[in-house]
């Protein structure tokens, strides 16, 4: 679960609490797992199953956290997928003051 009380693990610098003040609840804790997981260019590869691990919310949250972020312009989502044609996690990009 994301301990929305101390700073993000490894290097990167958490993001800004005027953001996180104005999202609700749900869409805060997802900003911040994906920010938690991506890498020191705001890139992150983490699989909805592995979100809803990571938050303890659902999977069906998840994507309707994800949907509002996007919608805030917080995030970018791009779908991949192997040559043969199943898909793979999504690449999410923090954008904005979202890194």
């Amino acid at each position: 679960m994301i301990d929305t009380s101390t700073t993000l693990l490894g290097s990167r610098p958490p993001i800004q609490a005027v953001i996180l003040a104005a999202l609700p609840p749900l869409q805060t804790v997802v900003l911040e797992a994906l920010h938690q997981l991506s890498n020191p260019r705001g890139v992150c590869y983490a699989s909805i199953c592995e979100l809803s691990a990571e938050t303890g919310y659902s999977r069906r949250s998840i994507r309707r956290a994800i949907k509002d972020l996007i919608m805030h312009r917080m995030v970018e989502v791009l779908e991949r997928h192997e040559r043969d044609g199943s898909q793979l996690s999504n690449q999410y990009s923090l954008i904005g003051e979202a890194i």
